[in-house]
């Protein structure tokens, strides 16, 4: 009987490659998660509720950014290298939030650090690069585990810290990581092959549209505080919009665009872009299910645990995400890329469902919110492989940072919406009041619903619209 190359066992080279890429992996897991856990109680410490927003939507603005960039510049400069340079990054934002005691100075070091955005289509591509055919999906698979693995990570340590140390130490943590990873990274994984000229990038292009999307955000989290008959509120997010429109039209006209805008005219990867954009809107909001699990039960609703508590509930859905992210690596083979993508939309809209039915009960909200984590797993996992299917594998960097700013950006708006729901809700002690969170779970359960429509969409057009699984 022949066997099965699927089965075969990573050769030691391969193991070395995916123990760094997990280690750099981790780093980003880790970098948001930390800061997630605290924003509670740094809304309290710096007395700026709207402005320590920012240091988890300025994060996810440069990771959309450095996802726009990094893999442009992994296929000019070799994916390795650019790989380096990130982790070096993620310090040195890392070391400026920690010594800075000016809330502005905090968020800055905190933007830096959203560089590690650009570092799981790093890590994807080399896995596609590296790693022999038949362990690809395999390596994928724990790649996209290992995201909700190190983000469990990131709430333990984080609740910890917060109930036991200074918040610095918070940043202290994440950097020690970018520099084990960076160590690691620079004796475990190849040189990778330079394939571009960087004289021949679109540097200008790939960064266009960051500006645009800064420009949306303020004009959500300023929503309650701008005056609506003066011509602000309405010219803002019209520049947004034109500089969009130019970017788009820029990059589709470029012959070596940095994010080649016109892989969405591939069906499976705009399905796949679709999806992770519209979960980012809604589903993968973590910090209303933060919110609410330190809460105090005397306000009338939440569950009134420590932070540590509270990052203990997180961790636990983590890592059962992670785990459901390598199985869905193996299902995939099965029910395609496809098969994931619905899976994850019925989960992701079930659990959410359950939390804001049980958002007052301890068992209900915790059971939903590991639903939630399940339905993180399968998504991230089935865009993975949907899109490297459908691309070349020269272009697997690119493709998987498109999808990484497709994610990045819906997150970063939906997390300014929440913020400005909650914003307008809030109470004198800087906490969210019931009807804050009964309106925030609008927007959550209405773009979950959203991406469950669109996963029946894509199951129903079927072969005609994407590649199922990586062949």
């Amino acid at each position: 009987m022949s066997r099965d190359p699927a089965a075969s066992k990573l050769s030691g080279r391969e193991c070395k490659l995916l123990s760094a890429l997990i280690l750099a992996d981790c780093t980003a897991g880790i970098e948001t998660t930390l800061v997630l856990t605290a924003l509670a109680k740094l809304a309290v410490t710096f007395g700026d509720p709207a402005g320590v927003s920012w240091l988890l939507t300025g994060y996810l603005l440069m990771a959309a950014a450095s996802a726009a960039l990094a893999p442009g510049l992994g296929d000019a400069l070799g994916r390795k290298r650019v790989l380096l340079i990130v982790l070096m990054l993620c310090l040195v934002g890392s070391v400026v939030s920690a010594v800075s005691t000016n809330l502005s100075w905090v968020i800055a070091g905190r933007v830096l650090q959203g560089c590690s955005g650009a570092l799981l289509p790093l890590c994807i591509g080399l896995a596609r690069e590296q790693l022999e055919p038949e362990h690809v999906d395999f390596g994928i698979g724990v790649l996209a585990g290992v995201a909700s693995l190190s983000a469990a990570l990131g709430f333990l340590l984080a609740g910890w810290l917060v109930d036991n140390a200074p918040w610095q130490y918070l940043f202290v943590t994440g950097g020690g990581v970018a520099i084990i990873a960076a160590t690691v990274g620079r004796f475990a994984i190849a040189p990778s092959v330079a394939r571009l000229r960087v004289g021949n990038l679109d540097l200008l292009g790939g960064l266009l549209f960051a500006p645009a999307i800064a420009l949306i955000l303020l004009s959500v989290s300023k929503v309650h505080d701008w005056n609506w008959m003066s011509p602000t509120p309405w010219a803002v997010p019209a520049l947004a919009l034109a500089m969009l429109l130019i970017w788009v039209r820029r990059e589709m006209a470029h012959p070596r665009p940095l994010i080649d805008v016109r892989l969405l005219q591939r069906r499976g990867v705009l399905a796949a872009n679709m999806c992770v954009f519209v979960a980012g809107l809604g589903a993968l909001q973590p910090q209303l299910m933060l919110a609410l699990l330190q809460q105090p039960q005397s306000s009338g609703i939440g569950l009134g645990l420590s932070a540590t508590g509270a990052a203990a509930v997180m961790a636990t859905g983590q890592l059962l995400g992670a785990g459901a992210s390598v199985l869905c690596g193996q299902m995939a083979r099965r029910i395609g890329g496809v098969g994931l993508l619905l899976l994850a939309a019925v989960l992701l809209l079930a659990g959410w469902a359950g939390i804001f039915v049980g958002r007052s009960t301890i068992i209900l909200a915790v059971l939903g919110y590991i639903v939630v984590s399940l339905g993180i797993g399968a998504l991230m996992t089935g865009v993975a492989i949907v899109v490297v299917s459908e691309v070349p594998a020269s272009r697997t960097s690119e493709s998987s940072g498109l999808t990484s700013i497709s994610r990045a950006v819906g997150t970063a708006l939906g997390a300014q919406i929440v913020f400005a729901i909650f914003a307008a809700h809030s109470t004198a002690d800087h906490r969210v009041a019931v009807a804050g969170y009964e309106w925030a779970f609008v927007p959550v359960l209405s773009f979950c619903a959203i991406n469950l429509i669109i996963g029946l969409t894509i199951a129903k057009l079927g072969k005609k619209c994407v590649v199922p699984a990586l062949a």
